[in-house]
Protein backbone atom coordinates (compact mmCIF):
# COMPACT_ATOMS: atom_id res chain seq x y z
CA UNK A 1 0.00 0.00 0.00
CA UNK A 2 1.60 2.97 -0.71
CA UNK A 3 2.63 6.16 1.70
CA UNK A 4 0.09 8.59 1.86
CA UNK A 5 2.87 11.29 1.82
CA UNK A 6 4.46 9.52 -0.98
CA UNK A 7 1.26 9.14 -2.95
CA UNK A 8 0.50 13.93 -2.43
CA UNK A 9 4.00 14.18 -3.41
CA UNK A 10 3.49 12.04 -6.49
CA UNK A 11 -0.19 13.89 -7.17
CA UNK A 12 1.77 17.56 -6.36
CA UNK A 13 3.93 16.91 -9.80
CA UNK A 14 1.38 15.81 -11.41
CA UNK A 15 -0.97 18.54 -10.73
CA UNK A 16 1.62 21.08 -11.38
CA UNK A 17 1.94 19.82 -15.17
CA UNK A 18 -1.96 20.08 -15.16
CA UNK A 19 -3.48 23.01 -13.43
CA UNK A 20 -3.71 26.72 -13.85
CA UNK A 21 -1.38 28.45 -11.27
CA UNK A 22 -3.91 30.18 -9.70
CA UNK A 23 -5.93 27.40 -8.31
CA UNK A 24 -2.78 25.65 -7.52
CA UNK A 25 -2.04 26.15 -4.13
CA UNK A 26 -5.47 26.45 -2.51
CA UNK A 27 -5.74 22.66 -4.18
CA UNK A 28 -2.01 21.84 -2.99
CA UNK A 29 -2.99 23.30 0.82
CA UNK A 30 -5.84 21.06 0.49
CA UNK A 31 -4.30 17.60 -0.28
CA UNK A 32 -1.80 18.63 2.64
CA UNK A 33 -5.02 18.58 4.86
CA UNK A 34 -5.23 14.68 3.80
CA UNK A 35 -1.60 13.97 5.26
CA UNK A 36 -1.16 16.39 8.19
CA UNK A 37 -4.56 17.25 9.34
CA UNK A 38 -5.11 21.05 10.41
CA UNK A 39 -7.41 23.97 10.46
CA UNK A 40 -6.27 26.81 8.50
CA UNK A 41 -2.88 27.50 7.18
CA UNK A 42 -0.40 30.52 5.94
CA UNK A 43 1.85 29.92 2.78
CA UNK A 44 4.01 32.70 2.48
CA UNK A 45 7.37 34.11 0.44
CA UNK A 46 9.39 37.14 1.78
CA UNK A 47 13.04 38.60 1.84
CA UNK A 48 15.42 37.84 4.34
CA UNK A 49 15.41 40.30 6.65
CA UNK A 50 12.22 42.03 4.88
CA UNK A 51 9.79 43.90 7.26
CA UNK A 52 6.92 42.20 4.74
CA UNK A 53 6.62 39.58 2.50
CA UNK A 54 6.38 39.55 -0.69
CA UNK A 55 3.08 37.04 -0.73
CA UNK A 56 0.71 35.37 1.39
CA UNK A 57 -1.99 32.91 0.47
CA UNK A 58 -4.19 31.98 3.38
CA UNK A 59 -6.61 28.93 3.50
CA UNK A 60 -9.51 29.35 5.80
CA UNK A 61 -7.72 31.89 8.01
CA UNK A 62 -9.39 35.92 8.11
CA UNK A 63 -6.77 38.55 6.21
CA UNK A 64 -6.53 39.96 9.97
CA UNK A 65 -4.45 37.85 10.79
CA UNK A 66 -1.73 39.40 8.48
CA UNK A 67 -2.83 42.81 9.58
CA UNK A 68 -2.29 41.48 13.34
CA UNK A 69 0.58 40.54 12.97
CA UNK A 70 3.31 42.98 13.04
CA UNK A 71 1.84 43.90 16.79
CA UNK A 72 3.50 40.60 17.95
CA UNK A 73 6.55 40.00 15.42
CA UNK A 74 9.12 41.08 17.81
CA UNK A 75 8.13 38.30 20.29
CA UNK A 76 7.17 35.24 17.96
CA UNK A 77 9.71 32.73 19.08
CA UNK A 78 7.78 29.97 17.10
CA UNK A 79 9.45 32.13 13.93
CA UNK A 80 12.81 32.34 15.65
CA UNK A 81 12.36 28.55 16.01
CA UNK A 82 11.65 28.35 12.21
CA UNK A 83 14.57 29.97 10.94
CA UNK A 84 16.85 28.75 13.37
CA UNK A 85 16.29 25.84 11.44
CA UNK A 86 15.80 26.21 7.87
CA UNK A 87 14.38 22.65 6.58
CA UNK A 88 13.45 21.54 10.03
CA UNK A 89 9.62 21.37 10.44
CA UNK A 90 8.90 23.26 14.18
CA UNK A 91 5.82 22.11 16.15
CA UNK A 92 5.11 24.89 19.13
CA UNK A 93 4.62 22.13 21.68
CA UNK A 94 7.99 21.12 21.70
CA UNK A 95 9.14 24.97 22.21
CA UNK A 96 6.44 25.83 25.18
CA UNK A 97 3.74 23.87 27.35
CA UNK A 98 0.63 24.93 27.27
CA UNK A 99 -0.31 26.50 30.40
CA UNK A 100 2.31 29.49 29.68
CA UNK A 101 1.69 29.18 26.05
CA UNK A 102 -1.69 30.51 27.51
CA UNK A 103 0.11 33.38 28.94
CA UNK A 104 2.37 34.45 26.35
CA UNK A 105 1.95 37.90 24.57
CA UNK A 106 2.20 35.63 20.92
CA UNK A 107 -1.04 34.08 22.71
CA UNK A 108 -2.80 36.78 24.11
CA UNK A 109 -2.62 39.05 21.95
CA UNK A 110 -2.75 36.93 18.75
CA UNK A 111 -3.22 33.15 18.91
CA UNK A 112 -6.62 33.60 20.82
CA UNK A 113 -7.70 35.89 18.76
CA UNK A 114 -7.22 33.80 15.22
CA UNK A 115 -7.66 30.18 17.08
CA UNK A 116 -4.12 29.27 16.76
CA UNK A 117 -4.42 26.58 19.41
CA UNK A 118 -1.77 24.30 17.97
CA UNK A 119 0.99 25.29 15.12
CA UNK A 120 3.45 23.78 12.84
CA UNK A 121 5.69 25.51 10.75
CA UNK A 122 8.57 25.31 7.99
CA UNK A 123 11.15 27.66 6.58
CA UNK A 124 13.72 27.06 3.64
CA UNK A 125 16.07 29.47 2.33
CA UNK A 126 16.72 29.96 -1.62
CA UNK A 127 20.65 30.22 -1.58
CA UNK A 128 20.21 31.60 -5.01
CA UNK A 129 17.77 34.34 -4.48
CA UNK A 130 17.55 34.24 -0.59
CA UNK A 131 13.63 33.94 -1.00
CA UNK A 132 12.43 32.51 2.27
CA UNK A 133 9.48 30.20 1.74
CA UNK A 134 7.33 29.26 4.86
CA UNK A 135 4.36 27.34 5.77
CA UNK A 136 2.26 27.44 8.91
CA UNK A 137 -0.29 24.80 10.06
CA UNK A 138 -2.54 25.56 12.85
CA UNK A 139 -5.43 24.21 14.69
CA UNK A 140 -8.52 25.70 16.11
CA UNK A 141 -9.17 23.17 18.83
CA UNK A 142 -6.52 23.42 21.94
CA UNK A 143 -6.92 20.02 23.31
CA UNK A 144 -5.39 18.40 19.77
CA UNK A 145 -1.80 19.42 19.50
CA UNK A 146 0.21 18.54 16.34
CA UNK A 147 2.63 15.04 17.12
CA UNK A 148 5.72 14.31 15.56
CA UNK A 149 4.35 12.18 13.25
CA UNK A 150 2.66 15.46 11.71
CA UNK A 151 5.63 17.19 12.14
CA UNK A 152 7.63 14.76 10.35
CA UNK A 153 5.16 14.62 7.50
CA UNK A 154 5.42 18.10 6.72
CA UNK A 155 9.03 18.39 6.85
CA UNK A 156 9.05 15.57 4.10
CA UNK A 157 6.83 17.09 1.88
CA UNK A 158 7.46 20.83 2.11
CA UNK A 159 10.12 21.16 -0.49
CA UNK A 160 8.04 19.17 -3.37
CA UNK A 161 5.02 21.59 -2.20
CA UNK A 162 7.68 24.44 -2.98
CA UNK A 163 8.83 22.92 -6.34
CA UNK A 164 5.91 21.84 -7.59
CA UNK A 165 4.43 25.82 -7.52
CA UNK A 166 7.45 26.63 -9.00
CA UNK A 167 6.71 24.32 -12.28
CA UNK A 168 3.30 24.90 -11.90
CA UNK A 169 4.03 29.14 -12.29
CA UNK A 170 6.89 28.39 -15.11
CA UNK A 171 4.33 25.62 -17.07
CA UNK A 172 1.35 28.53 -17.01
CA UNK A 173 3.99 31.53 -18.27
CA UNK A 174 5.58 29.26 -20.85
CA UNK A 175 1.92 28.50 -22.24
CA UNK A 176 1.31 31.68 -23.14
CA UNK A 177 2.17 32.86 -27.15
CA UNK A 178 5.38 33.86 -27.82
CA UNK A 179 6.96 33.19 -24.38
CA UNK A 180 9.41 30.30 -25.11
CA UNK A 181 12.45 32.19 -23.26
CA UNK A 182 11.13 30.31 -19.59
CA UNK A 183 11.38 26.50 -21.53
CA UNK A 184 15.21 26.85 -22.10
CA UNK A 185 17.13 25.84 -18.80
CA UNK A 186 20.42 28.24 -20.00
CA UNK A 187 17.93 31.54 -20.83
CA UNK A 188 18.31 33.52 -18.15
CA UNK A 189 14.72 34.47 -17.19
CA UNK A 190 12.75 35.80 -14.26
CA UNK A 191 9.05 35.69 -13.74
CA UNK A 192 7.62 39.01 -11.79
CA UNK A 193 4.05 40.10 -10.74
CA UNK A 194 2.80 42.20 -13.59
CA UNK A 195 1.77 45.31 -11.41
CA UNK A 196 4.35 45.41 -8.61
CA UNK A 197 7.63 43.46 -10.50
CA UNK A 198 8.27 41.83 -7.77
CA UNK A 199 10.54 38.78 -8.44
CA UNK A 200 8.28 35.60 -7.89
CA UNK A 201 10.81 32.71 -9.82
CA UNK A 202 14.02 33.12 -11.05
CA UNK A 203 16.90 31.02 -12.46
CA UNK A 204 20.49 31.23 -11.63
CA UNK A 205 21.42 32.55 -15.50
CA UNK A 206 19.29 35.28 -14.68
CA UNK A 207 20.86 36.10 -11.10
CA UNK A 208 24.68 35.80 -12.82
CA UNK A 209 23.68 38.45 -15.77
CA UNK A 210 22.22 40.89 -13.20
CA UNK A 211 25.03 40.66 -10.74
CA UNK A 212 27.47 41.57 -14.26
CA UNK A 213 25.66 44.28 -14.59
CA UNK A 214 25.36 45.04 -10.60
CA UNK A 215 28.05 42.82 -9.08
CA UNK A 216 26.87 43.95 -5.06
CA UNK A 217 23.40 42.48 -6.24
CA UNK A 218 22.10 40.03 -3.83
CA UNK A 219 18.69 40.62 -3.26
CA UNK A 220 15.21 38.82 -4.33
CA UNK A 221 14.09 42.00 -6.11
CA UNK A 222 14.98 43.94 -9.40
CA UNK A 223 17.28 46.77 -9.10
CA UNK A 224 15.55 50.09 -9.54
CA UNK A 225 17.55 51.04 -12.15
CA UNK A 226 15.71 47.97 -14.00
CA UNK A 227 12.42 48.38 -12.45
CA UNK A 228 11.95 51.70 -12.75
CA UNK A 229 11.82 51.68 -16.70
CA UNK A 230 9.98 48.16 -16.75
CA UNK A 231 7.11 50.22 -15.04
CA UNK A 232 7.00 52.44 -18.23
CA UNK A 233 8.29 50.24 -21.22
CA UNK A 234 8.78 46.19 -22.06
CA UNK A 235 12.59 47.03 -21.99
CA UNK A 236 15.30 47.77 -20.20
CA UNK A 237 18.89 48.37 -21.91
CA UNK A 238 21.86 48.51 -19.14
CA UNK A 239 25.86 48.80 -20.35
CA UNK A 240 26.00 45.30 -20.11
CA UNK A 241 22.86 43.79 -19.95
CA UNK A 242 19.41 43.94 -21.59
CA UNK A 243 16.00 42.90 -20.22
CA UNK A 244 12.85 43.08 -22.28
CA UNK A 245 9.33 41.87 -20.34
CA UNK A 246 6.82 40.16 -21.97
CA UNK A 247 2.85 39.69 -20.42
CA UNK A 248 1.76 36.69 -19.39
CA UNK A 249 -1.75 37.18 -17.59
CA UNK A 250 -1.01 38.10 -13.92
CA UNK A 251 2.73 37.89 -14.82
CA UNK A 252 5.47 39.13 -16.64
CA UNK A 253 8.44 37.35 -17.86
CA UNK A 254 12.01 39.05 -17.83
CA UNK A 255 13.84 37.66 -20.21
CA UNK A 256 17.47 38.57 -20.25
CA UNK A 257 21.00 38.83 -22.10
CA UNK A 258 24.27 40.38 -22.25
CA UNK A 259 24.11 43.81 -24.52
CA UNK A 260 24.13 43.46 -28.63
CA UNK A 261 24.63 45.72 -31.31
CA UNK A 262 20.93 45.65 -31.57
CA UNK A 263 20.90 47.82 -28.53
CA UNK A 264 22.51 50.58 -30.01
CA UNK A 265 19.31 51.33 -32.17
CA UNK A 266 17.06 53.51 -31.98
CA UNK A 267 12.69 52.57 -31.26
CA UNK A 268 12.03 53.47 -35.19
CA UNK A 269 15.29 51.83 -36.39
CA UNK A 270 13.94 48.81 -34.65
CA UNK A 271 11.01 48.56 -35.99
CA UNK A 272 12.33 48.92 -39.24
CA UNK A 273 14.66 46.34 -39.49
CA UNK A 274 12.09 43.69 -37.26
CA UNK A 275 9.47 44.12 -40.03
CA UNK A 276 12.24 44.06 -43.05
CA UNK A 277 13.61 40.64 -41.33
CA UNK A 278 10.13 39.32 -40.97
CA UNK A 279 9.32 39.92 -45.33
CA UNK A 280 7.86 42.87 -45.74
CA UNK A 281 8.68 45.30 -48.43
CA UNK A 282 9.84 49.01 -48.12
CA UNK A 283 6.33 49.91 -49.50
CA UNK A 284 4.26 47.66 -46.73
CA UNK A 285 6.82 49.05 -44.00
CA UNK A 286 6.65 52.87 -44.76
CA UNK A 287 2.53 52.31 -45.04
CA UNK A 288 2.71 50.96 -41.35
CA UNK A 289 4.65 53.09 -40.03
CA UNK A 290 3.78 56.18 -41.85
CA UNK A 291 6.33 57.39 -43.67
CA UNK A 292 7.83 57.42 -46.79
CA UNK A 293 9.29 54.39 -48.66
CA UNK A 294 13.07 56.65 -48.74
CA UNK A 295 12.97 56.91 -45.06
CA UNK A 296 12.49 53.29 -44.70
CA UNK A 297 15.61 53.10 -47.33
CA UNK A 298 17.51 55.47 -45.42
CA UNK A 299 16.56 53.81 -42.12
CA UNK A 300 17.53 50.47 -42.37
CA UNK A 301 21.17 51.40 -44.35
CA UNK A 302 21.84 53.04 -41.15
CA UNK A 303 20.76 50.09 -39.13
CA UNK A 304 23.13 48.10 -41.33
CA UNK A 305 25.69 49.92 -40.32
CA UNK A 306 25.60 49.97 -36.64
CA UNK A 307 24.67 46.33 -36.39
CA UNK A 308 27.69 45.91 -39.17
CA UNK A 309 25.69 43.27 -41.39
CA UNK A 310 25.67 43.10 -44.86
CA UNK A 311 22.61 41.67 -45.94
CA UNK A 312 18.98 40.57 -45.00
CA UNK A 313 20.41 36.83 -44.20
CA UNK A 314 22.56 38.65 -41.51
CA UNK A 315 20.19 40.47 -40.26
CA UNK A 316 17.80 37.67 -39.72
CA UNK A 317 20.55 35.92 -37.89
CA UNK A 318 20.92 38.54 -35.46
CA UNK A 319 17.83 38.94 -34.61
CA UNK A 320 17.55 35.73 -34.02
CA UNK A 321 20.22 35.33 -31.64
CA UNK A 322 19.57 38.58 -29.66
CA UNK A 323 15.49 37.27 -29.19
CA UNK A 324 14.39 36.99 -25.54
Amino acid sequence: MSNPTETLVLELYRAAAEMRFEQFQDWALEQLAGVVRFDAAWWGRSVLNAQAPLSVKLFNADPSIFEDYPKIADVDFFRDAMFATPGKAVNLADLIERKDFEQHRLFRLYGRKHKVNAALGIVTVDPISHFVDNTTLWRFDPRWPFGEGDRLNLERVFAHLLQANRICRILSVSRQDGLAAVRHPLQPWAIVGRSDLCLLEVNSAFVDLLRLQWPSWRGATLPNEVAKPLRQTSRFNGSKIAIEALNAGDFRLLAARTVAGIDSLGRRERDVIELFAAGKPYKLIAEQLSVSPTTIRNQLAAAYRKLGVHNKAELVNLLRDSAP
